[in-house]
């Protein structure tokens, strides 16, 4: 076993009251090292896919009423341009090293997971703990990010057995 994800069911009525932990084991570690990611190359993956995951985890654009397109003329429709709210490598972002993503940190109140050696960590492993996740959209978020690593890491690592 790689990695276990614990505590995904929300608490409602809490502040924070959609945080869960993602227990990393020891083996966890050898994928990670096997692999060789730089954080460069985590910084690469988040610049091309950020934009993509934040969309659709609901932190696209806004109205933007300075950049509004409005045109004059009434029989030509116009639709509203809008803006990020939100940009890769600036609002998410991953911190890479040993157990991979030591920090991933997604919009919001300083909203993230964090790794830490708390109680109930695996032998020999670590803990992705939660701070300040607060609703569906950051929890999705920080799913998707550490799910596509995850996906990533083990991928090459079936590659590299065979």
């Amino acid at each position: 076993m790689y990695y276990d994800i614990v505590g995904l069911c929300p608490r409602l009525g809490q502040i924070g009251g959609h945080g869960f932990r993602i227990k990393l084991y020891r083996e966890w570690k050898v994928l990670v090292a096997n692999r060789e990611l730089t954080q460069e190359q985590v910084d690469t993956v988040i610049d091309n896919q950020g934009r993509t995951w934040l969309d659709a985890c609901g932190y696209g654009s806004i109205f933007d009423p300075d950049n509004c397109g409005i045109h004059k003329n009434p029989k030509k429709p116009a639709g509203p341009d809008a803006r990020p709210l939100y940009n890769p490598g600036q609002d998410l972002r991953v911190t890479w090293g040993d157990w991979g993503p030591e920090h991933i940190t997604v919009p919001g109140n300083a909203c993230g997971l964090d790794l830490s050696n708390v109680a109930g960590a695996p032998r020999d492993g670590r803990v992705l703990s939660p701070h300040n996740i607060d609703n569906t959209n950051q929890k999705l978020l920080l799913l998707v990010v550490f799910s596509w690593f995850a996906n990533d890491l083990v991928l090459h690592w079936d590659a590299y057995r065979t």
